[in-house]
């Protein structure tokens, strides 16, 4: 079963039967940091917690990109790192994550998809030195300049501070 925006949030009565796997997703996070990173995660992480006791098995489906246009830098390649050994600590089941699911791409989708694949397989690779193996194969000799320039941004963006990278309804 899906637990999605309004129905996300953990009953306090109803229990799960056991032949149940809630698929959680985190709509509301701060895509650019940890689950239980940013205020706009605090949430989430407890939701997380109290669904992990209740159900036989999770899954997460996590997204990664920026909703308003998938071309925009999204510095996230630390945080989808950090997700994905939070939901190894939360005994998730199944992961899915979505970078930009209804284009033909996104900013630096062939390089998102191979960090989140390698990731999935290693949540303890250091997802920079998998970025720099990606450009070094992919761009070949230009490939420690795209590097240098994805590391700039995200280092520039993360500490601004200035409002946060995730879907708003406005």
């Amino acid at each position: 079963t899906l637990a999605y925006q309004y129905t996300r949030f953990a009953p306090k009565v109803t229990k799960l039967h056991r032949n149940v796997i809630l698929d959680l997703c985190n709509i509301e996070c701060d895509f650019a940091q940890a689950f239980s990173g940013g205020k706009e995660n605090e949430s989430f992480a407890k939701e997380l917690d109290a669904w992990k006791k209740m159900a036989s098995g999770l899954s997460l489906t996590d997204y990664g990109t920026t909703f308003d246009n998938y071309l925009l830098p999204l510095p996230n390649f630390d945080a989808l790192a950090q997700r994905l050994r939070g939901a190894k600590d939360n005994n998730v089941v199944a992961y899915y994550t979505i970078n930009a699911h209804n284009s033909p791409g996104g900013e630096f989708n062939e390089l998102r998809n191979y960090l989140t694949a390698k990731l999935l397989w290693d949540c303890e690779l250091d997802p920079w030195a998998v970025t720099r193996e990606f450009c070094e194969g992919y761009y070949g000799k230009g490939g420690r300049h795209i590097y240098d320039y994805i590391r700039w941004y995200h280092n520039e963006l993360l500490n601004r501070k200035k409002g946060t990278f995730y879907y708003t309804r406005n």
